[in-house]
């Protein structure tokens, strides 16, 4: 098993703890956390590093060529700076710099979107799945979101060999 695959499981299993921490009680507030927000914040940090790490397991089934490369170099730094965010916020016991997490989500979300376009240029249906997942993550928040961010990252762990996507492609070529 390799190390991004392992990252990509982290990803998975953090982000159903966070989703399932979530729905178990009510929304954290932005200052003064205790110990239900540190768990939260604290799993979150987990996914946002592990994630930084798995979208390298992407490159090769998903073909990604120099958009796509970009594209996760811009997520990855991204979620760098929401991990910095994280720990800055957990040491503080509540939200710190919150700039620097929104500035690190918007990188995050533009580079899985260019992933995205150039996984779907190269017919990847696969490509969509962390873009789609992050923004119904985020959507759905306290309301259980990350559960499905998380399904989607246990399940590119376990099909990310591209076989998904060529038998897909392979279809379509012999339309």
């Amino acid at each position: 098993m390799t190390t991004t695959r392992i990252a990509a499981l982290i990803t998975g299993l953090a982000c159903l703890a966070l989703g399932a921490v979530t729905l178990a009680g009510p929304p954290v507030r932005d200052q003064n956390w205790g110990t239900r927000g540190a768990i939260v914040n604290g799993l979150g940090l987990v996914a946002f590093a592990a994630m930084a790490l798995a979208l390298e397991l992407l490159r090769a089934p998903l073909r990604l060529a120099r958009l796509g490369g970009a594209g996760t170099r811009a997520a990855q730094a991204g979620l760098v700076l929401m991990c910095l965010e994280s720990i800055a916020s957990q040491v503080h016991g509540g939200n710190t710099l919150g700039a620097v997490f929104m500035t690190g989500l918007l990188a995050a979300l533009v580079g899985l979107a260019l992933i995205c376009v150039d996984g779907l240029r190269r017919r990847r249906w696969l490509a969509p799945l962390p873009l789609l997942a992050l923004l119904i993550g985020i959507g759905a928040g306290d309301h259980g979101g990350f559960l499905l961010l998380g399904a989607v990252w246990l399940t590119l762990a376990t099909t990310s060999d591209g076989q998904t996507s060529s038998a897909i492609s392979s279809v379509n070529a012999a339309r």
